[in-house]
């Protein structure tokens, strides 16, 4: 079997066991939610990304359906690159191809759109002293830069090397700012970014 047969595959299958394991993570978030267990739903992401990385639909299907020949592996029914399995291959890899281009367009489009709308973001040194207490005591390395802008509608963490958070431009009483410097930092720390639109402009991070 050509590597292209067997990229297609990887990819198929891998699109296959991820979206299955993120239905089973959607459900169980609302039921740990509800339990107050929430430290538990994030680590819980990497499974998800593990079902999508690792091609493990994909490595079963071919043990379980190996049949040693006279010309040496066969892989069963799934594997032949007969006409009508190719334009299956054809119409599938097409929509996904389609579908990573347009992702890839509109997540560049959003980002640079997020990026001119932060350059407009002030320094925001107010609660500095707090966010340093907070980084030893989750044992955090590093700098985590803080920035206020009148476009977010609520505290959001940005970056990939350098980490940013970036609040509202509002008024703050002192243990709103402590909670919110925790909650994000936890996410930093857990090496989460957030992801859902928190803009006025309707921009995903």
């Amino acid at each position: 079997m050509r590597w292209t047969n067997e990229l297609f595959y990887i990819l198929f299958l891998n699109s296959i066991t991820g979206a299955i394991a993120y239905g089973f993570w959607s459900v169980l978030k609302k039921n740990m939610a509800w339990r107050k267990k929430l430290k538990y739903i994030y680590p819980m992401l990497g499974i998800v990304e593990a079902f999508f990385i690792f091609p493990i639909m994909y490595s079963y299907l071919k043990i379980s359906t190996h049949v040693p020949g006279s010309h040496g592996a066969y892989y069963g029914t799934l594997f032949l690159r007969t006409p009508f399995i190719y334009n299956v291959q054809c119409v599938i890899a097409g929509i996904w191809i389609v579908g990573a281009v347009w992702n890839l367009a509109k997540y560049a489009f959003q980002y640079l759109k997020f990026q001119k709308v932060l350059e407009k973001s002030v320094s925001f040194r107010l609660p500095e002293t707090e966010k340093n207490k907070i980084m030893r005591e989750l044992g955090m390395k590093g700098n985590v830069e803080l920035y206020q802008n009148y476009a977010v509608t609520s505290p959001i963490v940005i970056g990939w090397r350098q980490k940013k958070i970036i609040f509202p431009v509002r008024e703050y009483e002192e243990k709103e700012l402590t909670t919110i410097l925790y909650h994000e930092l936890v996410h930093i720390r857990q090496h989460i970014l957030e992801m859902r639109g928190s803009c006025h402009m309707g921009m995903v991070i």
